[in-house]
């Protein structure tokens, strides 16, 4: 797996559909925000993420609750105009690409939450698929 992530489906079809509902699992992760892919860095509130180069990392911002500030207890607030990276998540791709020591490796490194894979998993028991 190295250290690249692979986090989105296919961009043919489109914003991915999950059936979310009012699960905000990973409204808690890092959104970055993409240039590249058509964000608009100016229409989100966002802040710059530490690291070598911080003028290249920029995240939408979080709340102190540790939220993103667009999610609210009733979902998100800009889900039509999200960023790419809100766009093209789906936790159950994640999860269904993953081994079970893959999951636990990120989780422990810190590059996404426990919670994800939660929700990932109570969606899988629903029927849904990758």
């Amino acid at each position: 797996m190295g250290t690249r992530i692979d986090l989105l489906q296919s961009r043919a079809g489109g914003r991915v559909d999950v059936p979310c509902g009012k699960c905000r699992a990973c409204c808690r992760d890092t959104v970055l925000l993409l240039e590249k892919e058509g964000d608009v860095i100016e229409r989100y509130q966002h802040e710059p993420l530490a690291g070598p180069n911080p003028e290249k990392a920029i995240a939408l911002k979080r709340g102190p609750d540790g939220y993103c500030v667009y999610s609210t207890p009733d979902g998100c607030s800009i889900w039509q105009d999200a960023p790419f990276l809100c766009r093209f998540f789906s936790c159950v791709a994640f999860f269904s690409s993953r081994t079970r020591n893959e999951r636990r490796d990120l989780v422990k490194k810190g590059l996404t939450s426990e919670e994800v894979f939660k929700a990932a998993a109570r969606l899988i028991k629903q029927g849904v698929r990758p």
